[in-house]
């Protein structure tokens, strides 16, 4: 694979030293010779036929005829796609070949010979994803060709120059310091020398000189003070310390490189340094005044973003021409008989037709998997469920029309893509880093199909509920309020003592492996168990000491906060009333039952060990945050990617099997809402709340976070959901407005004032009611059903599911909490690197599907 070549060519030579299989094209039928009339030929042979000269920097070379052909790929659904009339090279003289290999697959495009280029073939944009480029047991790298090539993230402008991909860089920073770099170093001048370009062939990262310098003198200062120590075997022009990356840098400052127009390429560890011997790791970061030792090629003036840099990026090229504009015979719109579905390109025009049919669709159909991702399906029959829906229009030129409806699964229109290996061959053999899962799927536990006591009641179920809600809510403002916190102090929200959580993750610490059953919680940042056997009421005790890949942090482990006399990172939370955890910050290896993948191991996780505990709850064993803070190194989360989602069923049955917590590549569909961490909890934009088709009058205002006193959240430790007095009463007269003369009310005796109950069953005499929809920023619902909105609390009572925030403390009316009834029968998804949350109405276990 080669962004620094327009043209792929093949070996057709049986004469070639340590090559792979030869291309012999007097055996296909689908080969074809291009004569010297051919667009773009640059060189002719005396028998007619387009010729071409490839040279390399190491002076091989290879030689031989263009010509086209039928090339076909294994693609990551186990099918095979063809792909007719490619332009390749078939080379007939040609230099050594690299471990068996058989060519060049190249990814650029040369303007003056755009035909020869596959990225133009297949729309203009390509995108590769890859993880541990030294981990070859790693399976997902990824090359995807065409329209369905995923185009997210931070962009920038590229120039394409000689068939490089030139990029603006502006600056770079480590650790948020802004290095004292001229930007003028970074630039193109207009006779090409210098600029900065990426590559997929260039595995380490070039700087021009004077950069580079100011790169390693920030690395030198950062690592001095004893903190590593400089190899002695480094070789000139490298920067190599003893150690390991795993051990002895986790947590050193990233790098970022600042690319025009806010793009920013953030370097972790791995994406700095290279494990080169057991004992040493390296800098992959050079001058590019190193490249080469004589004045032949001067390259001094240039930058390369090589592949260590980009590893675990999804790493997009748009190239785009304007959309339907036929402009070569490669593109525009045309009409068919022999296929059934419609396809439309480029991605852009099939996503504006997909989401005004998901708007249509919504609230009136329930979404299905569908065969292929690509898909819009849904549930049900074209004959029956969709009777009058909306027609689709195609406007064609001089006023003809189309009228279109519904195939037999979706839309029968796809955005066309083909999805490609190529297989990535390097040269420097290194010991291979252990390769975190992307996706990890897991089982959610409700707590009362862990620990039901036959013995309770339904009511008794709902007193509980209630007043874990209570708790959980005021120590969640109590928490958010703190404008001081003490420093040594990470803060999560529950109180074990006294509050009822509703799920559960089961994991294992250690090796051998120790399980665990953890709360849920997306207010906290860290996760802790307890390594303490004197303790009450507690689950399984982790004891490191007989764990094999135990590692203690020590006081220089970055966003340590607290530091015992033995030189060990601490830690020490505090819960309500004085219940608390503390403990050590370490790293362990963590081991999960997965859905579909059997047990996935995950090494080097930070933790914390609890030694002082209070009273645990459940016979639990800790917390299990699902939020991220400043201190970001602490969090899974972001070990995993930053993204993470949960979908609960009805959770007063205690019975369902496909409650789920998904960390990594989580299902991220449906509608989608800004999203901003503050103080470690999740703060959502709300905009209205509707109740029926009626908009009710409350002040949007009264939603806004403009202090640490107001703002409306999400969590997933609070059963009810919350909303402030004013926001409250209107709900409420609206609510007792629909139900008069149909139910009857409840005084329900331990209740709080405020608290809304009937006589009945939700089941029974609300089935029907006008559902209520949480307006969120930019168009995102949560559509709330009768069971979204009423909790049975005893055989014949139910109540509102939504209570003031006043009845737990008159200091905390300004807040609004979503809570758990409300997001049931719900994937919430949440991407922490778009800042976006994420809601799809679904039956949890379509997801498995």
């Amino acid at each position: 694979m080669d962004t620094g070549s327009d043209l792929i060519w093949v070996n057709c030579n049986h004469t070639c030293n340590n090559c792979g299989p030869v291309f012999d094209p007097s055996m296909s039928t689908s080969f074809a010779k291009t004569l010297c009339n051919y667009t773009s030929c640059d060189g002719c042979s005396p028998t007619n036929e387009c010729k071409y000269d490839m040279e390399y920097a190491n002076f091989t070379d290879s030689k031989g005829i263009i010509a086209t052909e039928q090339f076909s790929f294994e693609t990551s659904d186990k099918g095979r796609t063809a792909i007719n009339n490619v332009v390749f090279g078939c080379g007939l003289k040609n230099g050594n070949f690299l471990d068996k290999s058989t060519g060049v697959f190249g990814l650029s495009i040369i303007l003056r010979r755009d035909n020869f280029s596959i990225v133009k073939l297949l729309g203009s944009r390509f995108s590769y994803c890859v993880g541990n480029i030294y981990d070859m047991r790693y399976k997902f790298n990824r090359l995807v060709l065409g329209e369905g090539t995923v185009i997210e993230g931070d962009s920038t402008p590229f120039e394409l120059s000689n068939g490089l991909y030139y990029l603006t860089l502006e600056g770079i920073s480590i650790g948020g310091i802004r290095l004292d770099i001229d930007p003028k170093t970074f630039k193109k001048t207009s006779n090409n020398n210098g600029g900065v370009f990426i590559d997929s062939g260039t595995t380490y990262t070039w700087l021009a000189p004077a950069a580079y310098q100011q790169v390693r003198r920030e690395i030198e200062d950062l690592s001095s003070n004893g903190l590593l120590r400089r190899h002695r075997q480094e070789k000139k022009g490298q920067l190599c310390y003893y150690g390991k990356i795993g051990r002895d840098v986790r947590g050193f400052p990233v790098m970022a490189f600042h690319f025009a127009e806010g793009a920013d390429l953030v370097l972790d560890v791995l994406g700095m340094f290279l494990q080169v011997r057991s004992d040493m790791f390296c800098l992959t970061i050079a001058s590019s005044d190193d490249i080469f030792g004589d004045s032949r090629r001067r390259m001094d003036h240039w930058s390369i973003i090589g592949m260590i840099a980009q590893q675990n990026y999804n790493v997009a090229y748009d190239l785009d021409p304007e959309i339907f504009e036929k402009t070569s015979d490669y593109d525009g719109v045309f009409i068919d008989s022999g296929s059934a579905s419609t396809w439309l390109a480029p991605a852009a025009a099939y996503q504006q037709v997909r989401r005004v049919i998901d708007n249509i669709c919504k609230g009136l159909l329930t979404r299905h998997q569908g065969w292929r991702k690509e898909q819009l399906c849904y549930y049900g029959k074209v004959g029956r469920d969709l009777q009058g829906f909306p027609v689709m229009t195609f406007h064609f030129a001089d006023e003809a029309i189309w009228f279109w409806m519904f195939g037999a699964c979706s839309f029968s229109i796809w955005s066309v893509h083909v999805l490609l290996y190529v297989t990535f061959f390097i040269t420097t053999t290194t010991a291979a880093a252990t390769t975190e899962p992307r996706r990890l799927v897991t089982r959610l536990l409700h707590r009362d199909s862990l620990f039901r006591n036959h013995n309770d009641t339904i009511a008794a179920q709902a007193e509980r509920l209630l007043n874990s809600s209570i708790t959980r809510f005021i120590y969640l403002s109590e928490k958010i309020s703190e404008t001081h916190p003490d420093d040594d102090n990470i803060q999560p929200n529950l109180f074990l003592g006294t509050s009822a959580p509703l799920f559960y993750v089961n994991f294992s610490i250690g090796e051998p492996p120790v399980p665990q059953l953890a709360i849920m919680d997306t207010g906290s940042d860290l996760i802790w168990v307890n390594c303490n056997p004197v303790c009450r009421n507690c689950g399984k005790v982790f004891d490191p000491s007989k764990s094999s890949t135990f590692a203690k942090t020590p006081c220089n482990y970055t966003f340590c906060l607290s530091c015992s006399p033995t030189n060990e990172c601490n830690y020490s939370v505090k819960y309500v009333k004085g219940t608390d955890s503390e403990g050590i910050i370490a790293t362990e290896q963590f081991s999960f039952e997965t859905l579909g993948e059997g047990r996935i191991a995950i090494n080097s996780v930070v933790f914390g060990c609890g030694i002082n505990n209070g009273e645990f709850i459940d016979k639990s064993t800790g917390i299990f945050g699902l939020s991220i803070s400043e201190r970001e190194n602490f969090s899974i989360l972001k070990l995993l990617g930053s993204r993470f989602s949960y979908c609960v069923g009805n959770i007063v049955d205690h019975e369902y099997k496909f409650n789920r917590l998904v960390l990594g590549e989580a299902v991220i569909e449906g509608y989608s809402t800004p999203l901003e961490i503050i103080d470690g909890e999740y703060y959502l934009i709300l905009e209205g709340i509707s109740i029926g088709e009626k908009r009710l009058e409350i002040d949007s205002e009264i939603f806004k976070k403009t202090s640490n006193d107001n703002g409306v959240f999400i969590d997933t430790g609070t059963t009810y959901t919350w909303l402030t007095p004013n926001a409250y009463q209107v709900v409420k007269r609206e609510i007792e407005h629909l139900s008069k003369g149909l139910l009857t009310r409840f005084p329900y005796p331990w209740a709080p004032d405020g608290y809304l109950c009937y006589f009945g069953e939700v089941s029974r005499d609300v089935e029907g009611f006008p559902v209520m929809t949480f307006h969120f920023a930019e168009g995102a619902d949560l559509v709330l059903d009768a069971y979204g909105m009423f909790l049975q609390v005893q055989s014949q009572v139910f109540c509102l599911a939504i209570v003031p925030s006043s009845i737990a403390d008159d200091g905390i009316k300004d807040r609004s909490l979503i809570g758990m009834v409300a997001q049931q029968n719900y994937n919430v998804a949440f991407d922490l690197g778009t800042s976006r949350l994420y809601f799809q109405r679904i039956d949890c276990e379509l997801l498995d599907e």
